[in-house]
């Protein structure tokens, strides 16, 4: 018999945390795993669940972070308070969609789900329908501040959370020896989705570049932590280095921006008189035919990402990747053989990549062959769920109200 699990995931933006989700819920039925998924709201993440059949429900009490503005337009001090008198609502609305769906484990995939599942899981094993449940985290982000650290393992023991999967050993670190067994399980990609949009790239012919441009790429949101205003700085300076190179920004303004970040960019840009070397075409559909079409992708995170999706599908294109060394990027580009890795937050240093890369074509096109055949086997989605299925199968419980 398949083992029924409710997936909890609360992602804002439906960035590279919510893509991972949905391919888990789409490959985990091939490994006896019977998923349902539990989201905050309905967004493109649901969109693809109804594509692919994924049962889901909504529960509007979870939240990515407290910090998030209400519905009802408070944000502020009354919005964390009012996200944080939630937890108690959500956990027992996904406590009442588990015993629905029979689910043995509830299986969490950012910070304040992981508290919100725990809490669930705790209810549910001391209910009187004492359904046999246990906890699993997915960490995707970093949790070694001290404070996260303390309330994670309080979490963990009160909630009886039976295993932690790890997107990389660097963002696995602060569980490393917990009474919960810690497994790293990288991400992976729909291989044959990027072998699609390799056959058919568009962002040269989107932008109208000549055969001699060289094109580096940003792909992801445009927040202060992804570096994005480390990359301005750098392409400010590396631009008029090198004739030929054109930065391309991918990305639009974030839901909860203050302001229209995509124009304030572009009025950036403009007021150092790179306009037309430094571009924005803003949210873009079918991202990965767009990063296909680059020499080099850049992923500039100034946090500790732990396994961005940027970075691993733009290898698997094909794509060299100037990246940060920081979290679990250093585990994903090879540097010097996939890929240049840089100090997080030096200007000088990511300018530098890109203006040696624009200039070594034949570096480049090494690179890019490296990256390509080892992408293959190393960052694969189908093999990413396998290994999570593991995970879930080993902490299911064996009693009632085991863990």
């Amino acid at each position: 018999m398949p083992l029924p699990i409710l997936m909890i995931v609360a992602s804002e933006d439906d960035g590279g945390m919510a893509r991972v989700a949905f391919l888990l819920a789409k490959h985990l039925p091939a490994f006896d795993i019977e998923v349902r998924v539990a989201v905050h709201r309905e967004a493109p993440l649901t969109e693809w669940f109804r594509g692919a059949g994924v049962q889901f429900d909504v529960v509007p009490e979870l939240v990515e972070t407290p910090t998030r503005p209400r519905p009802d337009g408070r944000t502020g001090a009354g919005a964390v308070a009012a996200n944080l008198r939630g937890l108690p609502a959500a956990a027992r609305h996904i406590r009442e969609i588990a015993q629905r769906h029979g689910s043995r484990i509830l299986y969490s995939h950012n910070t304040w789900s992981h508290y919100v599942c725990a809490l669930a899981a705790l209810r549910t094993s001391h209910s009187a329908l004492r359904t046999p449940v246990a906890a699993v985290w997915h960490i995707h982000n970093d949790h070694s501040r001290w404070l996260t650290r303390m309330v994670d393992r309080a979490a963990m023991r009160l909630g009886r959370v039976a295993a932690v999967a790890a997107v990389s050993s660097s963002i696995g670190r602060p569980f490393a020896g917990l009474r919960a067994p810690l497994t790293v399980v990288t991400n992976g990609i729909d291989r044959e989705a990027c072998d699609a949009a390799a056959r058919m790239p568009v962002l040269r012919e989107r932008l109208g570049f000549d055969a001699g441009a060289v094109v580096v790429v940003y792909a992801g949101r445009l927040v202060a932590h992804k570096g994005i205003h480390v990359l301005m700085a750098a392409a400010r300076t590396a631009l008029p280095l090198a004739p030929n190179l054109h930065v391309v920004v991918l990305g639009g303004t974030p839901r909860h921006a203050g302001r229209d970040v995509v124009a304030a960019l572009r009025a950036e840009a403009d007021s150092w008189g790179l306009a037309g070397r430094l571009h924005f075409p803003g949210h873009v559909g079918e991202v990965e035919r767009h990063v296909a079409d680059a020499d080099v992708a850049v992923v500039p995170s100034t946090c500790a990402d732990g396994c961005p999706l940027a970075a691993i599908e733009a290898l698997s294109l094909g794509v060299p990747v100037i990246a940060s060394a920081i979290g679990g990027l250093p585990e994903i580009v090879r540097d010097g053989i996939d890929g240049v890795l840089v100090p997080p937050g030096d200007v000088a240093a990511l300018a530098q990549a890109m203006v040696s890369l624009a200039r070594q074509p034949d570096r480049r096109r090494h690179m890019a062959r490296a990256a390509r055949d080892g992408a293959r086997d190393r960052f694969d989605s189908v093999q990413m769920a396998r290994r999570v299925a593991a995970v879930l199968h080993n902490a299911a419980p064996t009693r009632p109200g085991g863990a």
